[in-house]
């Protein structure tokens, strides 16, 4: 009943943040399924060759008709993450009972991955597969004290599992590889350190990860080879890491105080490895292969110049686990100190993510058709056939107003590009800014002259850092336009 409990506290927070207008990659996504897929083939190849197709949700997004309620596009991501919390509870209980529901109570909760799995993209599916691969590795090579021994059957269903996990979770997003090789390199150390004939050690090997390593081959040549890549704001690692390390907080994304959040996370989690290598240090090394060596890898041989709080998934979410399972551990041990300061910081942890899911629900990913619905209501009796928006982005425009003004009554909206803005200026100006600390002026001027007033801005809630700012031109140019 507890369990179900938790899960249902999941299911609604999830339902929730699904619920509002989708942002920028989600549509994004959708318009290259409608521009490239005709077949489901063809999300391996074209223009879908690119880093925001994420195979198994866009193969889910395939089938779907164009503009149904935003919540149908994300159902898949809202069943996988209430599903990862059920895998959480099974990660958890191989630590500890009270780490089962510590971790559960962790996973339904945090605010990182509510966003996650409650948009239409891939991180929610591969939270899931990745906490599946992670418990089957665990369960088979971890070696923990146990009152009952594993059955033959089950271990022999177990690389099964794995195996399906890993595949299905590379499909689901790419940064997958990252808990996989942190397995792969695990693994490969426990059975080293086992002294097993060498034989049997390859065969052992060979079964559990045989169908990832080929699978993953496969996949790099037959579609991530050649593919087109987005970019978003510039952001180094090191200050992604730590606004991700702030979001295990739930605490807020802005610098400085990410970073003061980040390092008392960080502080934390040194305590509870320090206590995991002290009393289990082969299942800390697990933590240590997939938080700190096997992201490194990954991403010292593929660098880019850009980096999202989501491309850190993988470590984020594992480091959450251990957080979980450790803490609870500390707080049900014998003692008068740590149990109690242990208890503080899940306290401070859980409400502070439940704060941030509470921003979520509010503003969403930010409330486009609102703003459009602005701007169609007081342009609705003017006399040109339609309505003009000037904007500091072309493509982010372009997607959210051509998806979000349909269903809305009035003449419709067009976005100027970059040069088709003329002397007369636009009848309104959207700005997109990518930073959630950025500022918006009450009135600004574009390149001719044109003054234009703030008149409503709507800010994400999430991770997502996609903020609307909308300006109308003043009375006095637009009277000079329509002469």
């Amino acid at each position: 009943m507890a369990l179900l409990v938790i899960v249902g506290l999941a299911t609604i927070l999830r339902l929730a943040a699904a619920a509002n207008d989708l942002w920028f990659d989600e549509i994004w996504t959708l318009w290259l399924i409608s521009r490239e897929a005709h077949t489901p083939w063809d999300l391996l190849r074209g223009g879908m060759r690119h880093d925001n197709n994420h195979l198994l949700n866009s193969l889910y997004l395939f089938w779907l008709p164009p503009h149904l309620p935003p919540l149908t596009y994300r159902l898949a991501s809202v069943a996988a993450g209430t599903a990862s919390v059920g895998m959480a509870w099974l990660f958890g209980r191989q630590q500890s009972a009270a780490s089962g529901w510590w971790c559960a109570i962790a996973v339904a909760t945090s605010h990182m991955l509510v966003n996650c799995s409650s948009e239409a993209r891939g991180y929610g599916l591969m939270s899931l597969f990745l906490l599946i691969a992670q418990w089957a590795a665990l369960e088979r090579f971890e070696g923990v004290r146990r009152d009952t021994p594993i059955s033959p059957i089950r271990l022999q269903w177990l690389p099964v599992i794995f195996g399906g996990a890993c595949v299905l979770g590379l499909l689901a997003h790419l940064t997958f590889v990252m808990g996989y090789l942190g397995i792969l390199i695990w693994t490969t150390w426990v059975v080293v350190r086992q002294r097993a004939p060498l034989r049997a050690g390859l065969r052992t090997l060979l079964a559990w990860h045989g169908v990832p390593v080929v699978f993953t081959g496969l996949l790099w040549l037959g579609f991530v080879r050649g593919m087109a890549y987005g970019k978003g704001p510039e952001q180094t690692l090191i200050v992604t890491a730590a606004k991700g390390l702030a979001a295990l907080g739930g605490a807020t994304q802005h610098l400085p105080l990410a970073a003061v959040a980040a390092a008392g996370v960080a502080c934390v989690a040194a305590w509870c490895l320090a206590r995991c290598f002290h009393d289990q240090p082969q299942r800390a090394m697990f933590f240590v292969a997939a938080i700190l060596v096997a992201p490194a890898a990954v991403l010292a041989a593929f660098p880019i110049d850009f980096y999202s709080v989501r491309y850190l998934l993988v470590p984020l979410q594992t480091l959450l686990i251990l957080l979980a399972s450790e803490l609870a551990v500390i707080a049900t041990s014998a003692g008068r100190l740590w149990p109690r300061v242990a208890m503080a910081v899940g306290l401070v942890a859980c409400g502070a993510n439940l704060a941030r899911d509470a921003v979520l629900v509010h503003r969403g990913r930010g409330q486009y058709r609102r703003a459009l619905a602005i701007v169609k209501a007081a342009d609705a009796h003017a006399d040109s056939p339609m309505i003009t928006v000037g904007s500091n982005h072309d493509l982010r425009t372009e997607l959210l107003v051509a998806w979000h003004q349909q269903g809305l009554p009035g003449r419709p909206i067009r976005v100027l590009r970059e040069g088709e803005m003329s002397a007369a200026g636009a009848d309104w100006v959207l700005l997109n800014h990518l930073e959630d600390d950025d500022v918006a002026a009450p009135s600004i001027t574009d390149a001719p002259g044109n003054r234009y007033e703030r008149v409503f801005s709507t800010r994400s809630g999430g991770l997502s850092e996609n903020h609307w700012h909308l300006y109308r031109r003043r009375d006095g140019n637009r009277d000079a336009s329509r002469d």
